[in-house]
Protein backbone atom coordinates (compact mmCIF):
# COMPACT_ATOMS: atom_id res chain seq x y z
CA UNK A 1 0.00 0.00 0.00
CA UNK A 2 1.54 3.48 -0.68
CA UNK A 3 3.09 5.54 2.13
CA UNK A 4 3.25 2.44 4.60
CA UNK A 5 6.78 2.32 3.30
CA UNK A 6 5.31 -0.51 0.84
CA UNK A 7 5.98 -1.56 -2.19
CA UNK A 8 8.69 -0.44 -4.33
CA UNK A 9 11.00 -1.97 -7.30
CA UNK A 10 14.33 -0.36 -8.30
CA UNK A 11 17.52 -2.43 -9.37
CA UNK A 12 20.44 -5.16 -8.42
CA UNK A 13 23.07 -5.13 -10.45
CA UNK A 14 24.24 -8.65 -8.44
CA UNK A 15 27.90 -7.23 -7.53
CA UNK A 16 29.59 -10.74 -6.67
CA UNK A 17 30.94 -10.62 -3.11
CA UNK A 18 31.66 -12.77 -0.21
CA UNK A 19 29.66 -12.51 3.13
CA UNK A 20 32.17 -14.35 6.18
CA UNK A 21 29.28 -15.26 8.03
CA UNK A 22 26.63 -13.11 9.44
CA UNK A 23 25.11 -13.74 13.22
CA UNK A 24 21.98 -12.53 14.01
CA UNK A 25 22.94 -9.05 15.49
CA UNK A 26 20.23 -6.58 17.36
CA UNK A 27 22.34 -3.49 17.87
CA UNK A 28 21.54 -1.88 21.36
CA UNK A 29 21.63 1.27 19.50
CA UNK A 30 21.77 2.81 16.36
CA UNK A 31 24.48 4.73 15.19
CA UNK A 32 23.16 8.11 15.21
CA UNK A 33 25.04 10.83 13.11
CA UNK A 34 27.43 12.81 15.54
CA UNK A 35 27.58 15.83 13.15
CA UNK A 36 25.87 17.16 10.21
CA UNK A 37 25.80 15.44 6.85
CA UNK A 38 24.32 14.99 3.80
CA UNK A 39 22.13 11.91 4.31
CA UNK A 40 21.42 9.46 1.83
CA UNK A 41 18.27 6.99 2.02
CA UNK A 42 18.52 3.70 0.71
CA UNK A 43 15.29 1.74 0.06
CA UNK A 44 15.39 -1.97 -0.20
CA UNK A 45 12.41 -3.91 -1.67
CA UNK A 46 12.59 -7.94 -1.80
CA UNK A 47 9.68 -8.39 -4.85
CA UNK A 48 10.11 -12.30 -5.13
CA UNK A 49 6.70 -12.70 -5.80
CA UNK A 50 7.33 -14.92 -8.84
CA UNK A 51 9.86 -17.44 -9.62
CA UNK A 52 9.41 -17.04 -13.33
CA UNK A 53 13.24 -15.81 -14.98
CA UNK A 54 11.17 -13.61 -16.68
CA UNK A 55 9.55 -11.37 -13.61
CA UNK A 56 11.41 -7.87 -13.73
CA UNK A 57 9.19 -6.87 -10.74
CA UNK A 58 6.21 -4.66 -10.34
CA UNK A 59 5.92 -0.76 -9.94
CA UNK A 60 3.96 0.07 -6.54
CA UNK A 61 3.40 3.51 -5.67
CA UNK A 62 4.56 3.57 -2.72
CA UNK A 63 8.33 4.20 -2.42
CA UNK A 64 8.11 6.57 -5.31
CA UNK A 65 5.52 8.76 -2.77
CA UNK A 66 8.02 7.92 -0.02
CA UNK A 67 11.35 9.08 -2.54
CA UNK A 68 9.43 11.97 -3.52
CA UNK A 69 8.61 13.17 0.19
CA UNK A 70 12.30 12.69 1.05
CA UNK A 71 13.88 14.51 -1.50
CA UNK A 72 11.66 17.51 -0.67
CA UNK A 73 12.67 17.67 2.70
CA UNK A 74 16.88 17.71 0.40
CA UNK A 75 17.51 13.81 1.05
CA UNK A 76 18.92 11.89 -2.25
CA UNK A 77 16.81 8.30 -2.82
CA UNK A 78 18.06 5.07 -4.26
CA UNK A 79 16.08 1.85 -4.67
CA UNK A 80 17.52 -1.51 -4.77
CA UNK A 81 14.97 -3.65 -6.19
CA UNK A 82 15.19 -7.13 -5.92
CA UNK A 83 12.92 -9.78 -7.72
CA UNK A 84 14.72 -13.01 -7.49
CA UNK A 85 15.83 -14.52 -4.30
CA UNK A 86 19.85 -13.68 -4.03
CA UNK A 87 22.25 -14.95 -0.91
CA UNK A 88 23.20 -11.96 1.28
CA UNK A 89 26.46 -11.43 -0.02
CA UNK A 90 25.22 -10.16 -3.09
CA UNK A 91 22.99 -7.66 -1.41
CA UNK A 92 26.10 -6.80 0.51
CA UNK A 93 28.42 -6.56 -2.63
CA UNK A 94 26.18 -4.35 -4.74
CA UNK A 95 25.39 -1.50 -1.50
CA UNK A 96 29.72 -1.88 -1.35
CA UNK A 97 30.19 -0.82 -4.62
CA UNK A 98 27.17 1.23 -4.97
CA UNK A 99 27.23 3.18 -1.59
CA UNK A 100 30.91 3.36 -1.58
CA UNK A 101 31.25 7.14 -2.18
CA UNK A 102 28.00 7.65 0.18
CA UNK A 103 29.28 8.47 4.01
CA UNK A 104 26.17 8.65 5.83
CA UNK A 105 23.24 6.17 4.52
CA UNK A 106 19.96 4.93 5.92
CA UNK A 107 18.92 1.50 5.08
CA UNK A 108 15.05 1.52 4.56
CA UNK A 109 13.23 -1.75 4.50
CA UNK A 110 9.89 -1.73 2.77
CA UNK A 111 8.35 -5.22 3.41
CA UNK A 112 5.03 -6.96 3.16
CA UNK A 113 4.25 -10.04 5.78
CA UNK A 114 4.74 -12.88 2.86
CA UNK A 115 8.29 -10.82 1.74
CA UNK A 116 9.35 -10.24 5.56
CA UNK A 117 11.67 -13.28 5.85
CA UNK A 118 13.79 -11.67 3.67
CA UNK A 119 14.46 -8.57 5.82
CA UNK A 120 15.35 -11.11 8.56
CA UNK A 121 18.12 -12.90 6.34
CA UNK A 122 19.43 -9.78 5.14
CA UNK A 123 19.19 -6.98 7.73
CA UNK A 124 21.63 -8.75 10.21
CA UNK A 125 24.20 -9.21 7.39
CA UNK A 126 24.37 -5.70 6.74
CA UNK A 127 24.58 -4.50 10.15
CA UNK A 128 27.54 -6.83 10.63
CA UNK A 129 29.44 -5.14 7.23
CA UNK A 130 28.04 -1.71 6.95
CA UNK A 131 27.70 0.96 10.23
CA UNK A 132 24.28 2.59 8.79
CA UNK A 133 21.45 3.15 10.79
CA UNK A 134 18.41 0.03 9.68
CA UNK A 135 14.74 1.56 9.18
CA UNK A 136 12.10 -1.44 7.97
CA UNK A 137 8.41 -0.02 6.93
CA UNK A 138 5.81 -1.18 4.90
CA UNK A 139 2.55 -3.60 5.85
CA UNK A 140 4.55 -5.69 8.34
CA UNK A 141 5.80 -3.27 10.72
CA UNK A 142 2.37 -1.45 10.22
CA UNK A 143 0.87 -4.73 11.34
CA UNK A 144 2.87 -6.54 13.25
CA UNK A 145 5.61 -3.89 14.65
CA UNK A 146 6.33 -5.99 17.94
CA UNK A 147 8.14 -8.36 15.61
CA UNK A 148 9.03 -6.05 13.22
CA UNK A 149 11.60 -4.28 16.14
CA UNK A 150 12.41 -7.31 17.46
CA UNK A 151 14.02 -8.35 13.87
CA UNK A 152 18.19 -8.41 14.51
CA UNK A 153 19.67 -6.33 12.43
CA UNK A 154 16.87 -3.64 12.69
CA UNK A 155 17.60 -0.25 14.73
CA UNK A 156 13.93 1.24 13.42
CA UNK A 157 10.38 0.54 12.14
CA UNK A 158 8.16 2.96 10.92
CA UNK A 159 4.21 1.74 11.43
CA UNK A 160 1.53 3.66 9.22
CA UNK A 161 1.81 5.95 6.51
CA UNK A 162 5.78 6.64 5.92
CA UNK A 163 5.74 10.28 4.12
CA UNK A 164 5.88 12.27 7.14
CA UNK A 165 7.76 10.30 9.33
CA UNK A 166 10.40 8.90 6.54
CA UNK A 167 11.37 12.75 5.61
CA UNK A 168 11.38 14.07 9.14
CA UNK A 169 13.78 10.90 10.56
CA UNK A 170 16.06 11.51 7.83
CA UNK A 171 16.76 15.08 8.74
CA UNK A 172 17.10 14.04 12.76
CA UNK A 173 19.48 11.80 11.92
CA UNK A 174 21.26 14.17 9.51
CA UNK A 175 21.53 16.67 12.23
CA UNK A 176 22.48 13.87 14.40
CA UNK A 177 19.64 13.94 16.80
CA UNK A 178 17.19 10.68 17.90
CA UNK A 179 14.29 9.96 16.29
CA UNK A 180 12.27 11.14 20.23
CA UNK A 181 9.33 12.34 19.02
CA UNK A 182 9.04 11.61 15.49
CA UNK A 183 5.52 10.52 14.57
CA UNK A 184 5.56 6.59 13.60
CA UNK A 185 8.59 5.71 14.58
CA UNK A 186 9.51 3.15 17.30
CA UNK A 187 13.28 3.02 18.20
CA UNK A 188 16.14 2.23 20.60
CA UNK A 189 17.34 4.29 22.78
CA UNK A 190 20.89 3.86 24.32
CA UNK A 191 20.01 1.17 26.59
CA UNK A 192 18.02 -0.67 24.28
CA UNK A 193 14.78 -0.05 25.38
CA UNK A 194 12.02 0.11 22.90
CA UNK A 195 10.86 4.03 22.78
CA UNK A 196 7.53 4.48 20.58
CA UNK A 197 6.57 7.90 19.03
CA UNK A 198 3.24 9.22 18.40
CA UNK A 199 1.09 7.89 15.29
CA UNK A 200 2.08 8.66 12.42
CA UNK A 201 -0.36 10.86 10.34
CA UNK A 202 -2.54 9.86 7.84
CA UNK A 203 -0.90 11.45 4.34
CA UNK A 204 -2.55 14.42 2.88
CA UNK A 205 -2.58 13.47 -0.99
CA UNK A 206 -2.54 16.76 -2.28
CA UNK A 207 -0.01 18.28 -0.01
CA UNK A 208 2.32 15.66 -0.82
CA UNK A 209 4.53 16.04 -3.96
CA UNK A 210 3.78 13.73 -7.65
CA UNK A 211 5.07 10.29 -6.82
CA UNK A 212 9.25 9.89 -8.35
CA UNK A 213 8.97 7.89 -11.30
CA UNK A 214 12.45 8.09 -11.57
CA UNK A 215 13.24 6.01 -8.71
CA UNK A 216 12.87 3.04 -10.74
CA UNK A 217 16.04 3.02 -12.90
CA UNK A 218 14.48 -0.21 -14.75
CA UNK A 219 11.24 1.61 -14.93
CA UNK A 220 9.89 0.62 -18.52
CA UNK A 221 10.91 -2.84 -17.69
CA UNK A 222 8.72 -3.31 -14.85
CA UNK A 223 5.80 -5.69 -15.31
CA UNK A 224 2.70 -4.28 -16.44
CA UNK A 225 4.66 -0.68 -17.25
CA UNK A 226 6.47 -2.83 -19.89
CA UNK A 227 3.34 -3.44 -21.86
CA UNK A 228 3.03 0.38 -22.34
CA UNK A 229 0.06 0.96 -19.22
CA UNK A 230 0.73 3.23 -16.49
CA UNK A 231 0.15 2.76 -13.12
CA UNK A 232 -1.37 5.40 -10.74
CA UNK A 233 -3.88 5.90 -7.98
CA UNK A 234 -6.04 8.64 -6.89
CA UNK A 235 -7.35 7.78 -3.85
CA UNK A 236 -5.69 6.13 -0.69
CA UNK A 237 -7.79 3.25 1.93
CA UNK A 238 -10.49 1.44 1.86
CA UNK A 239 -13.74 1.78 4.06
CA UNK A 240 -14.76 -1.82 4.16
CA UNK A 241 -13.92 -4.51 6.65
CA UNK A 242 -13.07 -7.76 4.91
CA UNK A 243 -12.41 -10.29 7.53
CA UNK A 244 -8.77 -11.76 5.93
CA UNK A 245 -7.97 -7.85 4.83
CA UNK A 246 -5.63 -5.44 6.47
CA UNK A 247 -7.64 -2.79 5.85
CA UNK A 248 -8.92 -3.44 9.47
CA UNK A 249 -5.85 -3.27 11.02
CA UNK A 250 -4.65 -0.01 9.14
CA UNK A 251 -8.00 1.69 10.16
CA UNK A 252 -7.66 0.81 13.54
CA UNK A 253 -3.53 2.01 13.33
CA UNK A 254 -4.90 5.58 12.14
CA UNK A 255 -7.62 6.03 14.44
CA UNK A 256 -7.60 10.12 15.41
CA UNK A 257 -5.36 10.62 12.87
CA UNK A 258 -8.00 12.19 10.00
CA UNK A 259 -10.13 11.06 7.27
CA UNK A 260 -8.65 7.28 6.15
CA UNK A 261 -10.06 7.12 2.76
CA UNK A 262 -8.39 10.18 0.85
CA UNK A 263 -8.80 11.38 -2.71
CA UNK A 264 -6.09 13.93 -4.83
CA UNK A 265 -8.47 16.79 -6.32
CA UNK A 266 -9.60 16.04 -9.01
CA UNK A 267 -7.59 18.42 -11.70
CA UNK A 268 -4.46 17.90 -9.45
CA UNK A 269 -4.68 14.29 -10.51
CA UNK A 270 -5.51 14.97 -14.21
CA UNK A 271 -2.70 17.08 -13.84
CA UNK A 272 -0.79 14.03 -12.64
CA UNK A 273 -1.91 11.72 -15.41
CA UNK A 274 -0.74 14.31 -18.03
CA UNK A 275 2.94 14.51 -16.32
CA UNK A 276 3.24 10.79 -16.25
CA UNK A 277 2.50 11.13 -19.87
CA UNK A 278 4.68 13.75 -20.68
CA UNK A 279 7.65 11.59 -19.06
CA UNK A 280 6.41 8.32 -20.59
CA UNK A 281 5.45 9.26 -23.95
CA UNK A 282 5.09 5.22 -24.98
CA UNK A 283 2.52 4.49 -22.82
CA UNK A 284 -0.79 3.74 -24.31
CA UNK A 285 -3.24 3.71 -21.22
CA UNK A 286 -3.72 3.39 -17.72
CA UNK A 287 -4.52 1.30 -15.02
CA UNK A 288 -5.69 3.15 -11.80
CA UNK A 289 -4.98 1.36 -8.61
CA UNK A 290 -6.91 2.79 -5.45
CA UNK A 291 -8.04 0.13 -3.74
CA UNK A 292 -11.68 0.67 -5.27
CA UNK A 293 -11.88 3.58 -7.60
CA UNK A 294 -15.66 4.43 -7.93
CA UNK A 295 -15.98 4.51 -3.82
CA UNK A 296 -17.01 8.08 -4.28
CA UNK A 297 -19.73 8.67 -6.64
CA UNK A 298 -18.86 12.29 -6.45
CA UNK A 299 -15.37 12.21 -7.35
CA UNK A 300 -15.79 10.26 -10.24
CA UNK A 301 -18.70 12.17 -11.43
CA UNK A 302 -16.22 15.07 -11.53
CA UNK A 303 -13.40 12.38 -12.58
CA UNK A 304 -14.71 11.13 -15.47
CA UNK A 305 -15.74 13.56 -18.03
CA UNK A 306 -12.31 16.04 -17.03
CA UNK A 307 -9.95 12.74 -17.97
CA UNK A 308 -11.98 11.98 -21.07
CA UNK A 309 -11.44 15.75 -22.10
CA UNK A 310 -7.65 16.09 -21.18
CA UNK A 311 -6.36 12.68 -21.24
CA UNK A 312 -8.71 10.48 -23.37
CA UNK A 313 -6.56 7.21 -22.89
CA UNK A 314 -8.13 3.85 -22.26
CA UNK A 315 -8.03 2.69 -18.28
CA UNK A 316 -8.43 -0.53 -16.02
CA UNK A 317 -9.55 0.08 -12.35
CA UNK A 318 -10.61 -1.51 -9.48
CA UNK A 319 -14.22 -2.23 -8.60
CA UNK A 320 -16.40 -3.56 -5.31
CA UNK A 321 -19.34 -5.70 -7.03
CA UNK A 322 -22.06 -4.29 -4.26
CA UNK A 323 -20.96 -0.49 -6.06
CA UNK A 324 -21.94 -1.49 -9.75
CA UNK A 325 -24.72 -0.18 -11.15
CA UNK A 326 -26.25 0.74 -14.86
CA UNK A 327 -24.64 5.16 -13.51
CA UNK A 328 -21.60 3.57 -12.57
CA UNK A 329 -21.08 1.23 -15.68
CA UNK A 330 -22.36 3.52 -17.78
CA UNK A 331 -20.43 6.68 -16.46
CA UNK A 332 -16.18 4.48 -17.25
CA UNK A 333 -17.69 3.48 -20.23
CA UNK A 334 -18.02 6.67 -21.22
CA UNK A 335 -14.31 7.89 -19.44
CA UNK A 336 -12.69 5.21 -21.92
CA UNK A 337 -12.80 2.22 -19.16
CA UNK A 338 -11.88 -1.05 -20.64
CA UNK A 339 -11.16 -3.19 -18.08
CA UNK A 340 -12.41 -3.98 -14.32
CA UNK A 341 -10.70 -6.09 -11.61
CA UNK A 342 -13.48 -7.33 -8.90
CA UNK A 343 -13.41 -9.84 -6.26
CA UNK A 344 -15.56 -12.99 -6.23
CA UNK A 345 -13.24 -14.68 -3.31
CA UNK A 346 -15.29 -17.56 -2.51
CA UNK A 347 -18.32 -18.87 -4.49
CA UNK A 348 -19.94 -20.62 -1.45
CA UNK A 349 -21.86 -17.94 0.28
CA UNK A 350 -21.39 -19.29 3.71
CA UNK A 351 -17.63 -18.87 3.27
CA UNK A 352 -17.50 -15.59 1.30
CA UNK A 353 -19.93 -13.61 3.71
CA UNK A 354 -19.64 -15.45 7.72
CA UNK A 355 -15.75 -16.18 7.05
CA UNK A 356 -14.82 -13.59 4.84
CA UNK A 357 -17.13 -10.81 5.74
CA UNK A 358 -17.90 -9.67 2.23
CA UNK A 359 -21.50 -9.54 2.23
CA UNK A 360 -22.18 -9.98 -0.64
CA UNK A 361 -25.13 -12.61 -3.01
CA UNK A 362 -24.28 -14.74 -5.99
CA UNK A 363 -27.04 -13.06 -7.40
CA UNK A 364 -25.27 -9.49 -7.55
CA UNK A 365 -21.73 -10.77 -7.98
CA UNK A 366 -23.07 -12.46 -11.23
CA UNK A 367 -25.27 -9.20 -12.10
CA UNK A 368 -22.34 -6.92 -11.31
CA UNK A 369 -19.91 -8.45 -13.63
CA UNK A 370 -22.17 -9.08 -16.47
CA UNK A 371 -22.88 -5.48 -16.38
CA UNK A 372 -19.72 -4.58 -17.27
CA UNK A 373 -18.87 -7.26 -20.05
CA UNK A 374 -22.52 -6.45 -22.04
CA UNK A 375 -21.43 -3.23 -22.31
CA UNK A 376 -17.97 -4.34 -23.40
CA UNK A 377 -15.78 -3.71 -20.51
CA UNK A 378 -13.49 -6.59 -19.74
CA UNK A 379 -13.46 -8.01 -16.09
CA UNK A 380 -11.13 -10.19 -14.05
CA UNK A 381 -12.24 -11.83 -10.82
CA UNK A 382 -9.86 -12.05 -7.98
CA UNK A 383 -10.35 -15.47 -5.93
CA UNK A 384 -8.98 -17.26 -2.94
CA UNK A 385 -8.57 -20.91 -2.30
CA UNK A 386 -8.09 -22.53 0.78
CA UNK A 387 -9.82 -20.11 3.40
CA UNK A 388 -10.36 -21.35 7.31
CA UNK A 389 -13.00 -23.79 7.17
CA UNK A 390 -13.33 -23.98 3.50
CA UNK A 391 -13.74 -27.49 2.17
CA UNK A 392 -13.04 -29.09 -0.99
CA UNK A 393 -16.77 -28.68 -2.16
CA UNK A 394 -16.50 -25.01 -1.18
CA UNK A 395 -14.19 -24.26 -3.62
CA UNK A 396 -15.77 -25.83 -6.27
CA UNK A 397 -18.52 -23.29 -5.57
CA UNK A 398 -15.96 -20.56 -6.56
CA UNK A 399 -14.99 -22.60 -10.06
CA UNK A 400 -18.16 -22.94 -11.14
CA UNK A 401 -19.40 -19.17 -10.27
CA UNK A 402 -16.15 -18.58 -12.30
CA UNK A 403 -17.41 -20.59 -15.00
CA UNK A 404 -21.24 -18.84 -14.95
CA UNK A 405 -19.59 -15.23 -15.01
CA UNK A 406 -16.76 -16.39 -17.19
CA UNK A 407 -14.78 -13.80 -16.55
CA UNK A 408 -11.70 -12.57 -19.44
CA UNK A 409 -9.10 -12.92 -17.00
CA UNK A 410 -8.73 -14.93 -13.61
CA UNK A 411 -6.55 -14.43 -10.47
CA UNK A 412 -6.75 -16.89 -7.82
CA UNK A 413 -4.22 -16.87 -4.60
CA UNK A 414 -3.97 -19.12 -1.40
CA UNK A 415 -5.43 -17.54 1.96
CA UNK A 416 -2.87 -16.02 4.03
CA UNK A 417 -3.92 -14.69 7.35
CA UNK A 418 -2.36 -11.60 8.32
CA UNK A 419 -1.85 -10.10 12.40
CA UNK A 420 -4.52 -7.43 13.51
CA UNK A 421 -7.83 -8.95 11.18
CA UNK A 422 -10.56 -11.32 12.71
CA UNK A 423 -9.31 -14.23 10.70
CA UNK A 424 -5.54 -14.09 12.23
CA UNK A 425 -7.55 -14.21 15.64
CA UNK A 426 -9.60 -16.81 14.30
CA UNK A 427 -6.69 -19.07 13.11
CA UNK A 428 -4.38 -18.64 16.01
CA UNK A 429 -7.43 -19.22 18.41
CA UNK A 430 -8.12 -22.63 16.60
CA UNK A 431 -4.95 -23.48 16.16
CA UNK A 432 -4.59 -23.87 12.09
CA UNK A 433 -0.90 -22.68 11.91
CA UNK A 434 1.59 -25.06 9.80
CA UNK A 435 3.95 -25.77 11.64
CA UNK A 436 7.53 -24.90 10.64
CA UNK A 437 6.34 -23.71 7.46
CA UNK A 438 6.66 -20.29 6.23
CA UNK A 439 4.81 -18.86 3.41
CA UNK A 440 7.03 -16.14 1.03
CA UNK A 441 4.16 -16.76 -1.93
CA UNK A 442 0.69 -16.79 -1.41
CA UNK A 443 0.39 -18.32 -5.17
CA UNK A 444 2.56 -21.49 -3.99
CA UNK A 445 1.65 -22.54 -0.61
CA UNK A 446 -0.64 -22.56 2.01
CA UNK A 447 0.01 -21.15 5.91
CA UNK A 448 -2.98 -22.86 7.21
CA UNK A 449 -3.34 -27.39 8.49
CA UNK A 450 -7.05 -27.81 8.66
CA UNK A 451 -8.98 -30.42 8.89
CA UNK A 452 -11.76 -29.45 6.22
CA UNK A 453 -9.32 -29.79 3.16
CA UNK A 454 -5.74 -31.09 2.85
CA UNK A 455 -2.80 -29.02 1.90
CA UNK A 456 -2.64 -31.51 -1.08
CA UNK A 457 -6.09 -30.05 -2.28
CA UNK A 458 -5.34 -26.79 -1.75
CA UNK A 459 -2.52 -26.86 -3.68
CA UNK A 460 -4.59 -29.27 -6.37
CA UNK A 461 -7.28 -26.44 -6.44
CA UNK A 462 -4.50 -23.73 -6.68
CA UNK A 463 -2.55 -25.17 -9.77
CA UNK A 464 -5.51 -26.13 -12.38
CA UNK A 465 -7.70 -23.53 -11.28
CA UNK A 466 -8.36 -22.21 -14.59
CA UNK A 467 -8.23 -25.09 -16.47
CA UNK A 468 -11.10 -26.37 -14.05
CA UNK A 469 -13.06 -23.46 -14.54
CA UNK A 470 -12.91 -24.04 -18.15
CA UNK A 471 -13.95 -27.24 -17.69
CA UNK A 472 -16.99 -26.67 -15.94
CA UNK A 473 -17.82 -24.22 -18.78
CA UNK A 474 -17.71 -26.97 -21.37
CA UNK A 475 -19.73 -28.67 -19.24
CA UNK A 476 -22.89 -26.20 -19.70
CA UNK A 477 -22.84 -27.11 -23.28
CA UNK A 478 -24.05 -30.85 -22.89
CA UNK A 479 -27.56 -31.41 -22.65
CA UNK A 480 -29.11 -31.19 -19.39
CA UNK A 481 -29.24 -34.82 -18.20
CA UNK A 482 -25.70 -35.43 -19.53
CA UNK A 483 -24.23 -31.96 -18.23
CA UNK A 484 -26.25 -33.17 -14.44
CA UNK A 485 -24.24 -36.40 -14.56
CA UNK A 486 -20.82 -35.08 -16.03
CA UNK A 487 -21.08 -32.27 -13.45
CA UNK A 488 -21.55 -34.74 -10.70
CA UNK A 489 -18.78 -37.22 -11.78
CA UNK A 490 -16.25 -34.42 -11.68
CA UNK A 491 -17.53 -33.19 -7.98
CA UNK A 492 -17.17 -36.45 -6.86
CA UNK A 493 -13.54 -36.88 -8.17
CA UNK A 494 -12.54 -33.62 -7.33
CA UNK A 495 -13.40 -33.63 -3.43
CA UNK A 496 -11.83 -37.39 -3.18
CA UNK A 497 -8.98 -36.72 -0.79
CA UNK A 498 -6.68 -39.57 -3.32
CA UNK A 499 -7.31 -36.77 -6.39
CA UNK A 500 -4.30 -34.56 -6.03
CA UNK A 501 -2.07 -37.58 -6.59
CA UNK A 502 -3.78 -38.76 -9.16
CA UNK A 503 -3.97 -35.18 -11.05
CA UNK A 504 0.03 -35.38 -10.26
CA UNK A 505 0.77 -38.61 -12.10
CA UNK A 506 -1.08 -37.60 -15.14
CA UNK A 507 0.58 -34.38 -14.55
CA UNK A 508 4.11 -35.78 -14.83
CA UNK A 509 3.04 -38.22 -17.75
CA UNK A 510 1.58 -35.45 -19.86
CA UNK A 511 4.61 -33.23 -18.89
CA UNK A 512 6.74 -36.36 -20.20
CA UNK A 513 4.25 -37.12 -23.20
CA UNK A 514 5.09 -33.24 -24.47
CA UNK A 515 8.94 -33.54 -24.35
CA UNK A 516 8.73 -36.93 -26.06
CA UNK A 517 6.54 -34.80 -28.94
CA UNK A 518 9.08 -32.35 -29.08
CA UNK A 519 12.29 -34.21 -29.45
CA UNK A 520 10.35 -36.37 -32.20
CA UNK A 521 9.68 -33.08 -34.02
CA UNK A 522 12.88 -31.62 -33.43
CA UNK A 523 14.03 -35.07 -35.07
CA UNK A 524 11.81 -35.31 -37.89
CA UNK A 525 13.27 -31.48 -38.29
CA UNK A 526 16.76 -32.65 -38.46
CA UNK A 527 15.91 -35.40 -40.90
CA UNK A 528 14.39 -32.84 -43.35
CA UNK A 529 16.96 -30.19 -43.12
CA UNK A 530 19.61 -32.79 -43.96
Amino acid sequence: MPGTLAGAPGTLAGAPGILAGAPGIQSAAPPYFPERTTLKILFIYPDMVSPDPSWSGYYYEGIATLSAAAKAAGHDCELLHVHHDLPEEDIVSWIRVNQAETGKTLIAFSATTNQYPYVRRWAPALKQHFDFPTLVGGMHPTLSAEDAIATPGIDMICKGDGEVPLALLATALDEGRTPKDVPGIWWRDSTGEVQKGPPAPLANLNEQPRPDWEIYHHFSRLMVIREQVGILMGSRGCPYDCAYCCNIALIETSKDQGKFVRFKDVPRFIDEILEYQACHPQIQGFFFEDDIFGVSKRWLKEFAPLYKERVGKPFGCNMRPNLVDDWMVDTLAAAGCVRVHMAIEAGNEEIRNAILNRRLSNEKLVESFLKFKRKGIQVMSYNIVGSPHETPAAVLDTIKLNAEIDPDFIQHSIFYPYEGTPLYDLVTKEGLWAKDRVVTDYFRDTALEQASITRDQVLMFQEHFKSLVKHYKRLERLPGGARRLAERATDRFLVWSGAPRLMSIVKRRAEKRDRRDRRDQAAAAMEVAC
